[in-house]
């Protein structure tokens, strides 16, 4: 397809040198959870775009040379009647900063809500953006989205297309309104886990914190479950060193996907679907992981000190527990001096919280691999 001045077409293998120079730059990765990505993965994920039957992803070329990569994904319609099938869709764009100013984040981000409504018929289209980085706010608003209602970082396009929380959206008109309840933003989040592909190409994982991971768990010794696993990255590589693991995730979609991983590498791991509010994994742990914001996703104080329950029935006392969030969690639990009794109890958990942030300040010595 071209539009603006620029040919959107699918990625072929000549593509991956030129798309890994630019998506592992710091100008370019700066907002980004995972700043860099593995040559190998990032070539047998565009590869396998093609034969892919949601991912719609494609290279941007412009006067013969690649200069952007903008990520187009199908999935099912959460908070509709029903749930459809196949309905909504979930964009993402990275532009070549040699390129900046020129347009061209604006005109793929264009194209791909074109792709996805007069292309694909769909009825929604979601994407994130972080609310510090101005740049890609403006983007999202030229290309038709607005603020929403819910969150810094929420954009929608024109009412009443819907809106959802902590991201960018956009949705053809008279489909949709804006969530109001939590039950719907639960449901804008699982749409956000269901394609476990689509989210390791937007966050690819970083070595230095998979390192650290893998260190702790050396230190420790033993067994290690992870909560909220997701696909598997910070799991799978302590596996392979010989720790016994276990993977606590919600998301189905991101289970499946670690699975296949582990499977891939021919290391055997535990995978549970569960909440991390209210599990039970019938032992005890060595090390208890919760990794980078997994922590975040629960947003009630309530919800907090059920996870720490859970944590306390599977952890050994004598051994260590590590973490890494924002503090912010640790401010949300219940004061020791709560009079509700269960709250109390929580008295002894917050050393274990403590302790966690200490932890992930350690430097890593593992050597990188």
């Amino acid at each position: 397809m071209r539009r603006d001045g620029l040919l959107f077409r699918e990625a072929v293998a000549s593509d991956i040198e030129a798309l890994q120079a630019f998506r592992n730059d710091p100008g370019v990765n700066h907002f980004m959870v995972r700043t860099f990505v593995d040559p190998d993965d990032l070539r047998r994920e565009w590869l396998a775009v093609p034969s892919n039957p949601t991912d719609y992803s494609c290279v941007v070329e412009l006067d013969g040379r690649v200069v952007a990569m903008g990520f187009l994904d199908v999935v099912d319609g959460p908070g509709q009647p029903g749930r459809p099938t196949g309905t909504d869709g979930v964009i993402g764009y990275i532009v070549d900063p040699r390129v900046a100013g020129r347009g061209v984040g604006t005109a793929t981000a264009r194209a791909l809500l074109c792709a996805a409504f007069d292309g694909l018929g769909l009825r929604r289209v979601t994407a994130a953006a972080n609310a510090d980085n101005i740049a890609s706010v403006a983007v999202l608003q030229r290309a038709g989205m607005r603020r929403g209602a819910r969150g810094p970082q929420g954009l929608v396009a024109p009412d009443p297309w819907l809106a959802g929380r902590g991201g960018v959206c956009a949705a053809r008109r008279g489909v949709g309104a804006v969530p109001r309840s939590g039950m719907e933003r639960d449901l804008m989040s699982e749409q956000f886990y269901s394609d476990a592909t689509l989210y390791d190409r937007l966050f690819p994982g970083r070595e230095q914190a998979v390192d650290f991971y893998r260190t702790e768990a050396d230190q420790q010794g033993g067994s290690v479950p992870e909560l909220g696993s997701g696909t598997g990255r910070k799991l799978i590589p302590i596996a392979s060193d010989g720790h016994p693991c276990a993977g606590l995730e919600l998301s189905p979609h991101m289970l499946a996907e670690a699975r296949r991983k582990a499977d891939e590498r021919g290391v055997d791991v535990e995978w549970v679907q569960g909440d991390m509010r209210e599990f039970d994994l019938d032992r005890t742990f060595d090390l208890v992981l919760i990794a980078a914001n997994s922590l975040l996703h629960l947003l009630e104080a309530e919800d907090l000190v059920r996870c720490f329950r859970s944590v306390r029935r599977h952890w050994r006392p004598e051994r260590g527990s590590a973490s890494t969030c924002s503090t912010r969690a640790c401010t949300c639990l219940p004061e020791p001096t709560a009079r509700d009794a269960g709250a109390t109890r929580c008295r002894s958990w917050i050393p274990i919280v403590a302790s966690c942030m200490s932890m992930s300040r350690r430097p890593t010595t593992r050597p990188r691999r």
